[in-house]
């Protein structure tokens, strides 16, 4: 878990053949903290996750396509 208690995911694809970690981007937006009738927006950090990073071990059978 992180710091704010939300579970993460660690992505460790192809375990044999080198290591991949997910990459965020952090986004402000809008959220209405009133109502429908008496709008008040406040500006809301959101980290959405959008892509991953892998990395091939050099002595994988695939680092040579890479």
């Amino acid at each position: 878990m992180n710091r704010e208690g939300k579970k993460t995911i660690n992505i460790d694809l192809f375990s044999a053949h080198g290591k991949c970690r997910q990459k965020h981007m952090n986004f402000v937006v809008l959220r209405n903290v009133g109502t429908k009738e008496c709008q008040v927006w406040k500006k809301f950090n959101l980290n959405v996750r959008v892509s991953c990073e892998c990395f091939v071990d050099e002595m994988s059978f695939f680092a040579k396509y890479v």
